[in-house]
């Protein structure tokens, strides 16, 4: 036994003193105890294997850490001379890279705040690399990288001496059991020092009773021991970690450590709920809930081996409601009271999920003999029960927490605001595409800096919540979801500003005036109210409302008043006899327009195609318009109507054009030839323009042809303006010709009313000057404004006599047709007598072969 120093103390048994013995220099890592920031097999890095290849279970790593760590317990302090590290040889050398090596006996920031002694630029894949440390000492080694990084070591030897913190020597030739005292070994060289878990404190000699040896309180110096979910209690010598409730080390380890921390139990794996109920696992535990349509017979709160879930209708049946009060009504005003009872009540979400769904499903009991007021009273109880429930999944925080609960039937978004949370951008809650924009950092300023909102959609509150509820003449329909918006325990409500709604339409686009509503509820009086709620804009899929309070909201559609729906009978017997009259009419100049003998200079090409059109059209629309059983058939008719409409208003164009050329030779004096363009470029235009535009919304959008209401254009993605658009240039174009002839014709009118004689034929014209406004098509106009009554009265009965204004102007007022009827009338008389069958037929080939001589020049002007 070789003693560096051995001093004498006479009169005494002992002779000790604390010194430090030089022993060969070891790899005292191996087999020592090791962890790391996260993963569980630390201890492959000190297993004495410098194997490379990860795959043959010798090397560690760590997860992608902010501050990834790797450590080492020499479970004494040592002299550390070199730390030799073993990079991985078969994949990612470079993950060494920056590592730091720190060495100490604190565990303080998990050691990695203890002396470095190097730094690790590189090194060489599947190389060992040697860093001298010159004798630092400590008990802890740690490789530490300061970044977001993997950690991957496959072996780390330490190389150094043990440093003896309590070595004694003794004046005996042999070191026995009883030499050191009980909380002492003896050593190799003959001295003593403390067993493990114990060591001599600072400043303090041993004696010779006790040599001053304490014991380490681990739970103490290294916190974090026992990994997280754990409870370190410190024993004589050691320690022990539990589990926390709901946690169990994996085996084959009996103790948890932070290489291999407490998990969580899935208690739901046992059934531990009984039956028709739900068991949710959660971090260190579990609950209990009913599943949809039953309810707990113990109400909110579960008791375990005693809460059974009953079927709704078994629940209502085992209530007792006052007098005058439906089972329905007294179960949810029930539930509402013990909400309001437990203010301060915390539930899971699947329990909250669970009570407002079956809430929802007792109203579905309810008998429509009920009447209104009682689904609005349901609606109101069920909204404040919804309120209470989702105010009890607000947890307080000091900063601020997102939560956003989803099931098939409902979707619940809550931000909660803490004193510490210090937000500035104003937040959007979002449930079911619906979004709500609040400012609620400036609503936390007047609630010393907490706030908690909600934004909830619940489905099936529509069938309580009917459009019935709003006060209007006009046709409703609820056209989004039933939202609700409101402040969680928050004291001061009031709003700095306005809130903004952006909601989402569940139905298609539909013509009608959208309506931003909410639900006012003023005790026996409930319904939907447009106060505060105001809508600033709105397309096809979204409707924003902007309001000055929180409340329950919705969008309704406004289209019609009640009795347009329903049919106004004055209006359709006269929309009938006026388009029978104007068919009769149209017939009646198709029929002159081919068979009569006209003169060479009128071109009737435009006039015939326009009434042919119109006839066809204005025909389909009275027998076709509602065969809406067979789809096919009524996307067909929509398609012919389009053509027809279309093409009439072309023709109506063409045959302005026409007119405007005629009144230009008058208004110089020339000589007519014949008039207009030529009947080929007539028909070319005039059928192909509609085909062109037919084609290109067919093919761009086929299913805008009928619809289930009626065999017309649908309204989706806007398709009318197929018809709408060139029917409105046509009428802008239409319109301002007509306005231009009338202009150039003031000169010549002005002569003829200077001539008494011809006053008569001035008031003719005059009155085919205003005929030709309708024929034209200007009339269509009024078809933009049928809000009023009178307006939608006179565009029936003015378009529905076009045919009737082209039959007057251009048949009935022209000389030679009025003697074209009078032969075919005297033929028709004549052929009842049989002798004069010849000479009739004789009159009507003279007719058609020869036209009349000439007619005044402002006779064609019609």
């Amino acid at each position: 036994m070789n003693h560096v120093c051995f001093p004498l103390l006479l009169g005494s048994l002992l002779s000790l003193l604390s010194c430090s013995l030089e022993e060969g220099e070891e790899n005292v890592a191996f087999g020592k105890k090791a962890t790391q920031s996260t993963s569980t097999n630390a201890y492959k890095a000190i297993d004495g294997k410098r194997n490379t290849r990860y795959t043959d279970g010798s090397c560690t790593h760590t997860w992608g850490d902010s501050l990834p760590w790797w450590r080492v317990d020499l479970l004494h302090s040592h002299k550390v001379t070199s730390v030799a590290i073993t990079n991985r040889g078969d994949c990612c050398p470079e993950r060494i890279n920056g590592a730091e090596i720190h060495i100490g006996n604190s565990l303080y920031n998990n050691g990695n705040s203890n002396p470095v002694c190097a730094v690790v630029p590189q090194i060489p894949a599947g190389q060992t690399t040697t860093y001298e440390c010159q004798g630092m000492e400590g008990r802890y080694v740690n490789i530490f990288i300061p970044k977001l990084a993997v950690l991957t070591l496959c072996e780390v030897e330490v190389y150094g001496n043990l440093i003896h913190e309590a070595n004694f020597a003794i004046h005996h030739s042999n070191c026995n059991l009883t030499s050191c005292g009980p909380l002492a070994q003896c050593t190799s060289d003959g001295g003593c020092v403390c067993s493990p878990g114990y060591r001599l404190p600072v400043d303090i000699l041993p004696n010779s009773d006790s040599y001053g040896c304490a014991d380490i309180d681990e739970c103490v110096e290294e916190s974090t021991i026992c990994g997280p979910n754990a409870t370190c209690t410190n024993t004589p010598g050691g320690h022990t970690c539990t589990c926390h409730q709901g946690y169990l080390v994996i085996p084959p380890d009996s103790m948890a450590s932070t290489s291999n921390p407490c998990q969580d139990v899935d208690e739901c794996s046992q059934s531990t709920c009984g039956s028709n109920a739900v068991c949710y696992n959660t971090v260190g535990g579990y609950y209990c809930s009913c599943q949809d349509g039953y309810m707990s017979s113990t109400d909110l709160n579960w008791e375990f081996g005693v809460t059974l879930c009953q079927s709704a209708q078994e629940h209502l049946h085992s209530l007792t409601p006052p007098e005058g009060q439906s089972p329905e009504i007294f179960f949810l005003n029930k539930l509402s009271q013990e909400l309001e009872n437990n203010p301060d009540i915390i539930l899971a979400e699947g329990t909250v999920t669970s009570v407002l769904t079956t809430a929802l499903l007792v109203t579905d009991n309810m008998s429509p003999e009920d009447g209104e007021d009682n689904s609005a009273e349901a609606a109101s109880v069920i909204l404040k029960i919804s309120e209470r429930l989702v105010s009890a999944l607000v947890e307080p925080t000091k900063t601020q927490s997102k939560k956003t609960v989803k099931t098939p039937s409902m979707e619940i978004n809550i931000h909660v605001i803490g004193p510490e949370g210090n937000i500035t951008e104003v937040p959007a809650l979002n449930a079911k595409e619906n979004i709500m924009t609040i400012n609620l950092p400036a609503i936390a300023k007047n609630n010393n800096g907490s706030v908690a909102a909600v934004l909830m959609s619940v489905s099936g509150m529509e069938k309580l919540m009917s459009p019935s509820f709003f006060r209007t003449e006009n046709v409703t329909e609820m056209y989004s979801d039933i939202i609700t918006a409101t402040l969680l325990k928050t004291n001061d409500t009031e709003l700095p500003e306005p809130v903004n709604f952006t909601i989402h339409h569940k139905k298609k686009y539909q013509a009608g005036l959208v309506t931003c509503v909410y639900w006012e509820d003023k005790g026996l009086e409930k319904h939907w109210s447009v106060k505060g709620c105001t809508a600033s804009f709105s397309d096809e899929n979204h409707t924003v409302c902007s309001c000055t309070h929180l409340s329950t909201f919705a969008i309704l559609l406004q289209t019609e008043e009640q009795h347009a729906k329903e049919g106004d009978p004055l209006l359709e017997w006269i929309n009938l006899v006026c388009m029978c009259v104007g068919l009769a009419f149209l017939a009646l100049a198709i029929l002159s327009f081919l068979f009569c003998s006209w003169n060479p200079k009128i071109n009737n090409t435009a006039r015939l195609h326009l009434s042919i059109c119109l006839f066809s059209a204005h025909l389909l629309f009275m027998v076709g318009m509602s065969q809406t059983e067979n789809t096919v058939l009524c996307a067909v008719i929509a398609g012919m109507l389009h053509f027809l409409f279309l093409s009439s208003f072309v023709w109506m164009l063409l045959e302005t054009v026409q007119l405007f050329l005629l009144v230009r030779c008058l208004a110089k004096v020339q000589v007519i030839q014949r008039e207009g363009l030529e009947s080929w470029y007539l028909l070319l235009i005039g059928y192909g323009a509609p085909v062109v535009v037919v084609g290109v919304s067919a093919g761009v959008f086929s299913d805008g042809y009928g619809s289930k209401e009626q065999c017309w254009l649908e309204k989706d993605k806007n398709f009318q303006w197929s018809f709408i658009g060139p029917v409105c240039s046509i009428l802008a174009l239409n319109l301002v010709s007509f306005c231009v002839i009338i202009w150039s014709l003031k000169p010549t009118l002005v002569n003829m009313k200077s001539n008494i004689s011809q006053a008569r034929d001035t008031r003719l014209i005059v009155f085919k000057i205003v005929a030709q406004f309708f024929i034209l098509g200007c009339a269509w106009i009024l078809g933009f404004f049928q809000s009023s009554t009178v307006l939608k009265y006179l565009f029936i009965v003015l378009n529905s006599q076009q045919g009737t204004f082209i039959f007057v102007v251009h048949c009935l007022l022209n000389k030679e047709v009025r003697e074209e009827y009078r032969r075919w009338l005297t033929c028709l008389c004549r052929a009842e007598e049989p002798s004069q069958t010849p000479t009739c037929m004789n009159i009507v080939n003279d007719s058609v072969k020869a036209a009349s001589p000439s007619t005044e020049e402002m006779d064609k002007v019609s």
